[in-house]
């Protein structure tokens, strides 16, 4: 069953890593130190997609995609139950499970193959994370297995921040952390390409907050509570659009837990977040305008030329090239461009 679903939500990745990441889901639910290296190693993928893309292309387009297919396949095991009653492996309804497995594999299949406005990658991001957080309240953990996730989480956070905070003073940092700065042209370091698309590190931070709200709806400790807000701000720290419309998962959740109180706080940080956004805010659009203005009308036209081609080869790619130029012109402008960076970061393959 979850080979032909990914068959049909993912066709780019092998029957191989298909079978492997299957063993690795089914493994996972016995060792929580296993769960915590996956859940580190998908935070990197983007890095390790680009540096991929040169050597394998296919190897390449399968570690792009393997949080998708991860995902699928713990809807999978999460409603195993359904058809083998004996498989106990969460405290949900069966129903919840159900609407999670189908919103994944639905709507994975549409990011994959239908153009998409922001709204509509929005909503596949809420049912995404929605089945991360059915995964993170789930697992048959001790409170001492959730600790060592915390842990593991904010060594790894820590880590990621250190590395912006010296790629800022270095000049190397494209797109820091509150969108300040976009500049190649004089850094000294090449760890640029975890942030081309900081989507990742919010999504990391938006698990560790719903591992968190999970585990203060289990146990009704306070410092729970507080690390999983202290997550949700520092995802609006990264002002990610992708990121902020994900948070719809925890509002849905504590709707049905009868916890509406927890709400406010989720809701304030939303309305404050999309009001800064710097892809769909007010500031994108001030940027791009000044990026227009400023660069060569050569550069310009380059950018614009460029922009046709990948829309016209790209179905799933959204934007027009009107929001895709002032990109473009900026990047074409460096003389470090790198070719498999500049097209992930605008998310065509």
């Amino acid at each position: 069953m979850a080979v032909a679903i990914t068959a049909v939500v993912e066709p780019r990745v092998t029957l191989a890593g298909t079978a492997a990441l299957a063993f690795l889901v089914v493994y996972v639910y016995r060792r929580h130190w296993l769960l915590v290296a996956i859940f580190i190693a998908l935070s990197f993928q983007n890095l390790a997609y680009i540096r991929l893309m040169p050597i394998n292309s296919q190897l390449a387009a399968a570690v792009k995609h393997a949080d998708d297919i991860f995902a699928v396949f713990l809807a999978v095991a999460l409603v195993a139950e359904m058809f083998f009653p004996a498989v106990r492996l969460n405290r949900f309804p069966q129903w919840q499970q159900f609407i999670g497995l189908l919103g994944v594999c639905v709507l994975s299949a549409a990011y994959n193959h239908v153009p998409l406005t922001s709204a509509a990658t929005g909503v596949y991001m809420l049912i995404k994370c929605f089945v991360w957080f059915l995964l993170a309240s789930s697992i048959k953990l001790d409170e001492r297995g959730w600790r060592f996730l915390f842990r593991a989480w904010l060594i790894m956070l820590g880590v990621i921040l250190a590395f912006a905070v010296f790629q800022f003073f270095t000049g190397e940092l494209t797109y820091n952390l509150l969108g300040l700065k976009s500049d190649y042209r004089f850094g000294i370091l090449r760890l640029r390409s975890i942030f081309l698309y900081p989507v990742y590190l919010a999504e990391a931070m938006g698990l560790l907050a719903a591992i968190s709200i999970g585990a203060f709806l289990q146990w009704r400790k306070p410092a729970y509570l507080a690390l999983g807000l202290a997550a949700l701000a520092a995802v609006v720290l990264t002002m990610t659009a992708k990121a902020i419309l994900s948070l719809g998962f925890a509002v849905g959740f504590l709707l049905l837990r009868k916890r509406a109180r927890l709400i406010v706080p989720y809701a304030i940080v939303a309305v404050i977040a999309i009001l800064t956004l710097p892809e769909y805010g007010l500031r994108n659009l001030e940027r791009q305008f000044r990026v227009y203005v400023e660069s060569p009308r050569s550069s310009r036209r380059e950018s614009y030329r460029i922009a046709g081609e990948i829309l016209r080869d790209s179905p799933v790619f959204g934007a027009g090239p009107g929001m895709f130029g002032g990109y473009a012109a900026t990047l074409l402008e460096s003389p470090t461009l790198d070719k498999y960076a500049f097209i992930n970061y605008v998310g065509v393959e």
